[in-house]
């Protein structure tokens, strides 16, 4: 009530005026006392106060914004600069709050944006990391999600775009580690992990090679109980056609793996009737629900398809008629990422690919956050395409963070046995 008292007294349209009306009023206070007042970039909302130095999280758009504006800024976007995220495979790694910004990424980083003028440019101050502590429990935690992170995004600011080289300060941060060693900082040792990027088709899935430091050899094993690797370079594309665990590592780094697991959907032509959103694309775009590879709780995966506040449906064609025992849906539920378990699917057949009628459904059931799967019976039907019905909770509920906003759903594979 005292905030819409004074809405009506000052003549502000919006709360997001009120907003702006409180910043520009304890902005004078502060010039006051020979102090300037920087804040999150979402004092832009409702007006910004004239000499605020704005902090850009949210992407790099506030900040461009606001040094349009001629206002000055800190760069800061969650894409690059968050290192509370996790910096390598979720699953091997401390729990941390999501994402994923790996060392590469940080060094990848510009923080001056192309589209400004010179003299918009000049309004950029620098940049800044943020290493939030909800998840951490120790300095030696806090080190670890530090370093060697915070190296590349110093040298990312003390150094011009055109004498920035990755492969370069690769070669060089063992210097830095060195360095790190003697100071008995617990720093993360991921320089040599390498990492993979698949591709798929109904033939199988095609690993593309990756490597953080030139020349790093890579090697693969379909069983490491034979000790049998295979060495392959950056680069290399590996086509694996069929099904079970992948294991993968450098010289020097941990083990990792790939658990494919394709099953009769991998044949089948798949089309939904609303495509995943760009945010969320999964890694071949819808083929992903098909793929044979799962995700982890990690909601940033490539694994995950995502839609926002809209019901939709996904249709598998197969090339002939095919008995089907049961249908499996993997879908993430994380309240605290406004991600919500659908109320519900249904499950229709067809014999011809155009008329369907339902088989089965599932309701929605009190579930605990994290990823989860349920499997559907249909009976041994012969059909010729499946068409599973999304229901998804549309708005987040009274009560959960982000209530009132449209909810997403997160899908990471449909299979079929």
């Amino acid at each position: 009530p005292h905030c819409q008292t004074k809405m009506q007294e000052e003549g502000l349209k919006d709360e997001h005026e009120l907003q702006s009306y409180f910043i520009t009023r304890i902005e004078k206070y502060l010039n006051s006392k020979g102090r300037n007042i920087i804040g999150w970039d979402e004092i832009l909302e409702g007006g910004l106060a004239p000499n605020a130095t704005v902090m850009s999280w949210r992407g790099m758009k506030g900040g461009i914004e606001a040094a349009k504006s001629g206002h000055d800024v800190i760069m800061t976007p969650g894409t690059h600069c968050y290192f509370d995220y996790y910096q390598a495979d979720p699953a091997v790694e401390p729990i941390a709050i999501g994402g994923l910004i790996t060392l590469e990424k940080v060094y990848s980083f510009n923080p001056v944006p192309a589209d400004l003028t010179s003299t918009e440019a000049q309004h950029i101050l620098g940049a800044q990391a943020n290493l939030w502590t909800e998840y951490i429990t120790s300095p030696q935690q806090a080190e670890y999600m530090a370093y060697p992170r915070a190296i590349a995004l110093a040298e990312v600011l003390w150094t011009p775009a055109s004498r920035r080289s990755w492969p370069e300060f690769a070669k060089r941060l063992n210097q830095h580690l060195e360095r790190l060693d003697g100071m008995q900082v617990n720093y993360a040792r991921h320089l040599n992990d390498p990492s993979i990027e698949t591709i798929s088709d109904e033939k199988g899935i095609g690993i593309i090679w990756k490597s953080q430091l030139p020349g790093e050899s890579i090697y693969f094993s379909r069983d490491t109980t034979q000790d049998n690797w295979t060495e392959v370079s950056a680069g290399d594309v590996t086509v694996i056609s069929t099904g079970g665990p992948v294991f993968y590592k450098s010289e020097s780094s941990r083990i990792y793996s790939l658990d494919y697991q394709p099953s009769k959907a991998k044949a089948a032509q798949i089309r939904a009737s609303s495509p995943p959103d760009q945010l969320y694309p999964g890694a071949s775009g819808i083929w992903t629900l098909t793929d044979g590879l799962t995700g982890t709780i990690h909601f940033n995966g490539k694994e995950w398809c995502g839609w926002r506040g809209q019901e939709f449906t996904i249709d598998l064609l197969f090339k002939e008629l095919t008995a089907v025992d049961s249908v499996q849906i993997n879908f993430l539920n994380s309240p605290g990422a406004w991600i919500h378990t659908p109320e519900g699917f249904k499950i229709e057949g067809s014999i011809d690919g155009t008329e369907f009628n339902e088989i089965t459904s599932w309701r929605k059931k009190p579930l605990e956050s994290g990823r989860h799967s349920i499997t559907l019976d249909v009976a041994g039907n012969k059909v010729k395409a499946l068409r599973v019905y999304v229901l998804p909770v549309l708005s987040i509920p009274e009560g959960k963070p982000g209530a009132g906003k449209a909810a997403w759903t997160f899908l990471d594979e449909i299979s079929v046995y």
